[in-house]
């Protein structure tokens, strides 16, 4: 199995995971992914999904998300809401609240990972500021064709197929197309 958790960039940590997803924000704070096989070992990581991870005063805000990998004897939460599409998990924590910060830490690196899914793609939102998540409802209603999931106070245990925690950033208002999932550029946002 390859690694699910990519936490060498200097920006952010990115877990993108596949199997059998189960996410419950509100009392755990976690994502579940139960192995297909005995073989696998339980693991885990614990990173801030928030596009500015060398900057710990901006990180101090962020909520950790616990990532863990569990063989199928391990107790796992029954699912409440079953998903068809991906699940992004992202925070609007940090210094969001100036266009500099709203661009930069989330919503260029939000378009780097969520384009992809073409609409089909359900957030998942930590920290929860519905006055930021207002100011930008339109851009998030052009990336997503779903309601954004408030992770903090949802009680459900979610359950996808494919799940990203954190979001891809290459550097401040830039988004290298070499390093894109599908080619994309800042001309494409």
């Amino acid at each position: 199995m390859a690694p699910l958790c990519d936490l060498s960039d200097y920006r952010s940590d990115i877990c993108d995971i596949h199997g059998d997803i189960r996410i419950n924000g509100k009392d755990f704070s976690s994502v579940m992914l139960i192995a297909p096989s005995q073989a696998q070992k339980s693991k885990s990581w614990r990173i801030k999904p928030y596009a500015r991870k060398s900057d710990p005063v901006a990180m101090s805000k962020v909520r950790e998300v616990t990532i863990a990998l569990r063989n199928q004897d391990s107790a796992a939460p029954q699912c409440t809401v079953t998903h068809s599409v991906p699940a992004v998990v992202f925070s609007t924590a940090g210094y969001l609240g100036n266009y500099f910060h709203d661009f930069t830490d989330v919503l260029v690196p939000l378009f780097q990972t969520a384009r992809q899914f073409d609409g089909e793609v359900q957030f998942l939102v930590s920290t929860y500021k519905p006055w930021w998540i207002n100011k930008y409802l339109p851009f998030f209603k052009k990336l997503s064709r779903y309601e954004i999931v408030n992770y903090d106070d949802d009680a459900d245990v979610h359950c996808f197929k494919h799940a990203v925690v954190g979001l891809r950033s290459d550097k401040d208002l830039t988004i290298d197309p070499s390093k894109s999932a599908m080619g994309y550029s800042m001309a494409d946002l």
